[in-house]
């Protein structure tokens, strides 16, 4: 599969979790929404109305980032291919997670204990090269285990820096999908009602090429977990704020706790 069509693939997981939510019920039944006519881009998908009009909508993932993003990024986007040569090398399903050892937990000195406590977190990135290599040879020696019995765990060591893996070859709990989650901590934002309407006026510019595939167009502004690198904490203040939007309508659908919301607009 390429990255073309793991792409598309995750939008239309996003597009029906979205629709299983009780506002995504209440768009599909306003709108009264027959099926998805087409699969495209810009906008993602057009659905047709019982009445044969075209409705668009567009998907954006909303990132919250601090300095540990790219960290959890960098190793889930690792883990993920590391998943997919275990399935097209043994055709072998399984789920992984990544873990650090955090040097401080145990540390006598008070000073770092402030530091993991003010300062959490993972953020520098090991040698891509070199912890793939390493993550793969750890999977290709444990494979006649994972074949017998449902969870492995173990470590890898890169300089100096010790990673714990556990695998199992059933879906992971948390997305229900073979996939790859990183465990790391970082400082989440609060309310980052500025980064949203970036994130929004991102689509904003590209709004008229949406335009011209359909009748009327939404936004669908995805919110992703810690596990993905998006570090956010959100109150009514971030969905009460009015927003900037050429769109008909914003909604913001919250992945992790699968509820979505109607973001007020001007």
């Amino acid at each position: 599969m390429t990255k073309e069509q793991d792409k598309k693939l995750e939008e239309q997981e996003y597009l029906n979790g979205f629709k299983e939510t009780n506002i995504g019920k209440q768009f599909y039944e306003n709108c009264s929404i027959a099926d998805v006519f087409e699969a495209t881009e810009q906008p993602d998908f057009i659905l047709k109305t019982k009445s044969e009009k075209l409705i668009g909508i567009e998907l954006t993932e909303f990132i919250v980032r601090n300095k540990n993003t790219k960290y959890t990024q960098a190793l889930t986007r690792i883990g993920n291919q590391i998943c997919k040569y275990a399935k097209k090398q043994y055709d072998l399903c399984m789920s992984m997670t990544i873990e650090q050892f955090d040097k401080l937990l145990w540390s006598p000195n008070w000073n770092n204990h402030l530091k993991r406590t003010y300062d959490p977190g993972f953020s520098d990135i090991p040698s891509h090269k070199e912890f793939k290599e390493r993550l793969q040879e750890f999977v290709s020696t444990n494979m006649d285990n994972l074949k017998k019995k449902a969870f492995v765990k173990g470590w890898i060591t890169i300089q100096d820096e010790h990673f714990q893996i556990s695998i199992i070859t059933f879906p992971s709990v948390s997305s229900g999908k073979f996939d790859c989650h990183v465990n790391n901590g970082g400082w989440c934002k609060e309310n980052p009602i500025e980064d949203l309407q970036v994130c929004i006026d991102e689509k904003n510019n590209k709004f008229e090429n949406y335009v011209k595939k359909c009748d009327d167009c939404y936004l669908l502004v995805i919110l992703q977990d810690s596990s993905k690198g998006s570090f956010c904490f959100y109150t009514d203040s971030l969905l009460k704020h009015k927003y900037i939007s050429k769109f008909k309508e914003v909604f913001f659908y919250d992945e992790k706790k699968k509820q979505a919301y109607k973001l007020c607009t001007q």
